[in-house]
């Protein structure tokens, strides 16, 4: 028998358990992002993100989660179609106005299985909408519009009303903008900017 106050055996081993850290919401979203968009599925780098492109895709995560770069390739899609006809729509109407002729051939081409944009192809006129933002999707829609009066009924259009010349359609920090250069001033899009010219 063995004395009184002997430990039995050795000391006891120590055992930690591992503790599981949930990400925060912005750490979740960043490693969602770094690993979603340069998946050949979409072949986007997150780094060329502007601002307001990376907002948009925060909404897209705070409202759908971690999508698949699958399933975000189809909501990318469908979002540049939906700029580029509530672009052409509005841009239409203004240039029908001015120009007093229906713009009804000009119209949006989509094509989801594109062998040259992993996300599809959004053409206007020769025009690509790229862009996930409404802004900078008015100003390639814009040339759009611009290139097919050109070529189809030969009018410059739009036309500064004070200067006589021919606007262009830029983006600058404050939105979508028709610029004239010999003006060095600039109208805000899709608002009708004066008037029409023949070329």
């Amino acid at each position: 028998m063995g004395r009184l106050g002997t430990r039995q055996g050795g000391p006891r081993a120590q055992t930690t358990e591992a503790v599981h850290v949930t990400p925060s919401r912005n750490e979740a979203f960043n490693q969602w992002l770094a690993e979603t968009l340069p998946d050949p599925e979409i072949d986007k780098d997150p780094a060329w993100l502007s601002p307001q492109e990376k907002q948009w895709f925060e909404e897209i995560f705070d409202g759908n989660g971690q999508l698949p770069a699958h399933r975000l390739a189809e909501v990318i899609f469908s979002r540049r179609i939906q700029l580029a006809y509530a672009a052409l729509d509005l841009l239409k109407a203004h240039a029908a106005g001015d120009l007093t002729t229906d713009l009804g051939e000009l119209k949006v081409f989509s094509n989801r299985d594109s062998e040259y944009e992993p996300t599809g192809e959004v053409e206007i006129h020769g025009e690509q909408v790229r862009t996930l933002i409404p802004d900078a999707a008015m100003v390639t829609v814009a040339a759009a519009v611009q290139a097919f009066v050109a070529d189809t009924i030969r009018r410059v259009w739009p036309v500064c009303g004070e200067h006589r010349y021919g606007l262009h359609p830029i983006l600058t920090p404050t939105g979508a903008r028709w610029h004239c250069r010999p003006g060095s001033h600039a109208i805000p899009l899709p608002g009708r900017a004066g008037r029409s010219a023949a070329s």
